[in-house]
Formats: structure tokens, C-alpha cells, sequence
């Protein structure tokens, strides 16, 4: 929304509103990540009704959060001081923590992606000795001579496990 806000898109009024609403989002998830939740037989019993694992340690609300069947609202009797934030806040704050993992995982990837992207493949590579591709592969990638890996990917018939085999032996 920044760039919207810069490129005259977005009134200040929204821009303004936006800000705050992220500023309120991080704010909590910090909240819960310090925030710790220590075993009890209410929690317990909550968790076990939303089939998941009673705790028998303490954790901390965030960690627990990331279990597909507890949202942020299971958790409100055990959070006293929790501030009160309007749903949209809440909704991002859980959608954050839950799938934090996830995005993190998407990011490695991509920047293994990039750094394999520029990998160079020598001009004298000879794609159809390599048993490990695919028959279309050997043949599309020996007639089409690609220069990097990048844009060896970016063949038609070329599968990522093409590609790994590639990868591999470019190592």
C-alpha cells in the first residue's frame, strides 16, 4: 500500500489506517511469541476437544497457535491481557503465525531458485549421455542448448526432477 499511497492510488486517510492496522499486527504476534502458556486442565481439556495433544509443558501461545485446530479466539480465555484488535488484525495476526513456516520454506526455495538460476552449464555439455534426464528432456535440451540451468528450466518437457538431476551433477 505504500507504493498505491506514493503513486497517488490510495487516499492518506486508507494509507494511514493500513499502517496502524500492520503496526497492531506485529505488535501481537511479538505479544505472542513472549506470551506463555503453561499447562492447566481447562487449556488441556480445550485442546483435547479440538483433537490435538494436551500440553505437558509450557509454550509458548504462538507455537500453539500454529496447530490447525486451535485459532486465536481458542485461546482468548487463557489470555487476560490481550488487547482488542478489530477482526481484520486478528484474522492477519493468525493467518501470520500459522502458515510463518510455510512462508519460510516458500522463501528458501525461491532463493535456492535464484542461485540456481545463473548456475552456468559448460557449452560442451552433452545432454544425451546423461541417463538421469528423461528421453524428452536429453532430446529438447540437446537441440535447444540452454546456458544456465535458469533457463534450462524454463524448456518445455523439462520436469524439476530434470532438473535436479542437472543440478547435480553441475555441482
Amino acid at each position: 500500500s505504500r507504493y498505491g499511497y506514493e503513486a497517488g492510488l490510495l487516499p492518506r486517510e486508507r494509507y494511514e489506517q493500513v499502517q496502524r492496522e500492520q503496526e497492531l499486527i506485529r505488535e501481537e504476534i511479538e505479544r505472542l511469541e513472549h506470551l506463555v502458556l503453561s499447562p492447566r486442565p481447562e487449556l488441556n481439556a480445550l485442546l483435547q476437544r479440538k483433537g490435538t495433544t494436551p500440553l505437558q509443558e509450557p509454550i509458548r501461545a504462538s507455537v500453539l497457535l500454529t496447530r490447525p485446530q486451535v485459532t486465536y479466539y481458542d485461546l482468548s480465555p487463557f489470555d487476560p491481557g490481550r488487547p482488542h484488535l478489530p477482526p481484520q488484525v486478528i484474522e492477519e495476526v493468525e493467518i501470520e503465525v500459522k502458515y510463518r513456516g510455510y512462508i519460510q520454506r516458500q522463501l528458501q526455495q525461491i532463493e535456492e531458485f535464484r542461485k540456481m538460476e545463473d548456475k552456468r552449464i559448460p557449452s560442451d555439455f552433452d545432454f544425451s549421455k546423461v541417463s538421469g534426464l528423461s528421453s524428452e528432456a536429453r532430446e529438447k535440451l540437446q537441440k535447444v542448448r540452454p546456458t544456465t540451468l535458469g533457463q534450462a528450466s524454463r524448456v518445455a518437457g523439462v520436469t524439476p526432477a530434470d532438473l535436479a538431476v542437472l543440478t547435480i551433477l553441475l555441482s
